[in-house]
């Protein structure tokens, strides 16, 4: 995915012990994602298990694109989207490599 995003990517957590990547996008930007993609969308309401900036990697959770000084801390949901789904549409069987 990040690579798919070619640098466009906004901060991205990594969850080792689950090999879950997390994308932070605006409040209700990824509704219906789960309609069509096999992913968890989180709402304003839960929680999400962050590192510190200084934090050092981790077994558990740790920045995979850490958040820059100057950057908008969201991905922008349109590419993410597009990204997500150019990956699901080439891991089905049959699908062209």
């Amino acid at each position: 995915m990040l690579g798919a995003l070619a640098g466009r990517s906004g901060p991205v957590v990594g969850d080792r012990c689950d090999g879950v990547f997390s994308w932070l996008v605006a409040p209700g930007a990824a509704d219906g994602w789960r309609d069509t993609l096999p992913v968890e969308v989180y709402g304003v309401a839960c929680r999400l298990l962050v590192p510190s900036l200084g934090a050092c990697p981790t077994r558990w959770v740790e920045w995979l694109v850490r958040p820059e000084p100057g950057w908008d801390c969201l991905t922008d949901p349109g590419l993410l989207h597009a990204a997500l789904t150019a990956a699901v549409d080439q891991a089905r069987p049959g699908a062209a490599r």
